[in-house]
């Protein structure tokens, strides 16, 4: 870091979609109205396992839809009040969720917060990652495809675990700190694209 820029200088780590409310949210088959949701556990080295459903109320943009589908709506009807009280709710709609901007953004790369090694996967666009993944948003397919071949190095996974806190059984906290704090290595653009082909391919670029 004395020598090369930090990853947070170019972008923005950030957590995945908080609900305040995950057993009215979450499902565990696919329903009308859900998309596929990655928790921590979900995320692999290269891949996404969703191993749950999010009931998703926003439109393409983010933004809370004013009117739900007959089958989210008649889901909801029973726990206004409680969607009300959740502690990210101030106002408009009660069924709004909240940190969608992961959700929403066209090209992104997502990590596990808690993990033994620093895992990344650029997901699939209808995933949804959840408050216990991370990632960050790029502008083009190919700088996702090659900061998840940089993150999924043995060097940042060394790296990174020099100041995330640890946890048991030998895991690690991999915020957005942590990973912002990595270096970036000093790239031309034929590098970069080599590291893109790599990510792409799920293959490792440790060389």
């Amino acid at each position: 870091t004395r020598d090369f820029p930090r990853l947070g200088e170019r972008w923005v780590p950030r957590l995945g979609v908080k609900t305040g409310a995950d057993d009215l949210f979450l499902a565990r088959e696919p329903l009308p109205g859900t998309r596929p949701a990655a928790r921590g556990r979900d995320v692999e080295r290269w891949r996404v396992v969703p191993g749950m459903y999010v009931r998703w109320t926003h439109d393409s943009a983010g933004r809370p839809q004013a009117r739900l589908t007959h089958e989210l709506a008649g889901h909801f009807a029973a726990h206004l009040d409680r969607l009300r009280r959740r502690c990210d709710y101030h106002r408009g709609p009660v069924w709004q969720v909240f940190r969608v901007g992961l959700a929403v953004a066209p090209f992104r790369v997502i990590w596990a917060d808690l993990a033994r090694e620093l895992t990344a996967a650029v997901p699939a666009p209808e995933v949804v990652p959840l408050n216990t993944v991370y990632g960050l948003q790029t502008s083009t397919l190919e700088d996702a495809f090659a900061l998840a071949a940089l993150l999924n190095t043995r060097w940042c996974t060394a790296l990174a675990r020099l100041s995330a806190d640890p946890a048991r059984g030998g895991f690690r906290r991999f915020n957005a700190q942590v990973v912002a704090g990595l270096p970036l290595p000093d790239c031309t653009p034929t590098d970069w694209a080599a590291l893109s082909a790599c990510g792409r391919a799920c293959r490792s670029a440790d060389e």
